[in-house]
């Protein structure tokens, strides 16, 4: 059968319609896409120009004098186009407040070193740039030899009699604002006696900020200022692993071998963080933590508790009591324990099941 010309004329002038038809389809759909692609990449250009915001970033906060030669300071654009094509120099002044012969400064295309001159102290100083201020602070420790061999670095030690003040009411004031509301970043999992010593122990060293203080709105006592010498999770050498995990003095190896965790356990802290000071009150100071076991309940025998010092308090934290009930934390007075109808709990020399009070090994 064969088609009739009319009719084959008449197909060619339908598909040449339908064909410029899809064309003029696709080609509105690319101006459409294309608009959309231009609209948003001018929209990202004027937020790169107007948005000029700049961090300066540390790659620490402390170094030792004979072991790590210098810390870093970079500037970072906050914008992703301004760090992409931002080649001016950058013109930026440092104004030394603390410390300005304790280092030397070297700058950089995006920021600065600053190297030990081999003294140890705390420099504080001041970097201007355009608008913006950044006040910055670095500690500069003797060494990461472990002199008393307690399993630590020296340079984790606090020197200062402030700063080991400062530490335990900040500890004590961290753990009692858990009595009267349980801070959001104090993980579940870790609700237990050694959970709020942890917990403690760490927002202790850290720096206090405005961002800080809006977690921990029940601090009873909150104008403390911070300790000086480090902060978590800047501490020298360690980082945020802090806490012990075996016997034996403290070598460079132990930072890599699994001596050192971010956490504790009841028996870590006693046999690897802590030092016994006693069983009499009249050696408790501020901070101590009282220790008992209890023989008959092998799952959980330890139990502990914050001594807070002259105001008699002691903080503790209950334990779970199934998987539902993650406990709570409580407080009673030292002259009340010593009363209690069990006598388990009395915190005297001649009870067996009192260990003694222990102190940090970094306040010695």
């Amino acid at each position: 059968m064969f088609l009739r010309t009319g009719n084959l004329f008449s197909c060619s002038t339908i598909m040449i319609k339908l064909t410029r038809s899809t064309m003029e389809k696709f080609s509105f759909l690319n101006k459409k896409f294309f608009t959309v692609v231009f609209l948003l990449l001018a929209g990202f250009g004027v937020f790169s120009f107007f948005d000029k915001g700049i961090t300066l970033e540390e790659t620490a906060r402390s170094m030792t004098v004979d072991k790590i030669a210098s810390v870093y300071y970079r500037f970072e654009y906050k914008n992703f186009f301004h760090r992409l094509f931002q080649n001016q120099k950058l013109d930026y002044q440092i104004q030394f407040l603390e410390g300005a012969d304790l280092v030397r400064e070297t700058r950089t295309e995006d920021g600065f070193y600053l190297s030990s001159m081999g003294k140890s102290g705390k420099i504080v100083f001041e970097v201007t740039l355009s608008e913006e201020v950044f006040r910055k602070e670095l500690s500069i420790v003797e060494s990461d030899e472990d002199y008393d061999r307690d399993g630590f670095p020296d340079s984790l030690k606090l020197v200062s009699q402030s700063d080991r003040e400062n530490f335990t009411d900040w500890f004590i004031s961290i753990a009692e604002s858990q009595y009267y509301q349980k801070t959001k970043s104090w993980e579940k999992i870790h609700h237990d006696c050694a959970g709020l010593i942890v917990f403690a122990y760490k927002e202790a060293l850290k720096e206090h900020t405005a961002e800080w203080f809006k977690k921990f709105p029940y601090l009873i006592q909150a104008n403390i200022p911070d300790v000086a010498q480090y902060h978590y999770p800047f501490v020298p050498g360690l980082g945020t692993k802090i806490f012990r995990t075996r016997n034996g003095e403290f070598q460079k190896e132990d930072l890599e071998n699994g001596s050192f965790a971010e956490t504790a356990d009841v028996k870590n802290l006693l046999n690897f963080n802590l030092v016994l000071v006693g069983k009499e009150k009249e050696f408790f100071q501020k901070g101590d933590i009282l220790f008992f076991i209890r023989t008959e309940n092998p799952k959980s025998p330890y139990h502990s508790m914050i001594y807070t010092g002259e105001s008699g308090w002691l903080i503790y934290h209950t334990g779970p009591v199934d998987e539902k009930d993650s406990g709570e934390v409580r407080k009673v007075k030292f002259d009340t324990l010593v009363k209690h109808p069990d006598s388990v709990w009395h915190p005297v020399r001649d009870n067996p099941h009192f260990m003694g009070a222990y102190r940090w090994k970094i306040l010695q």
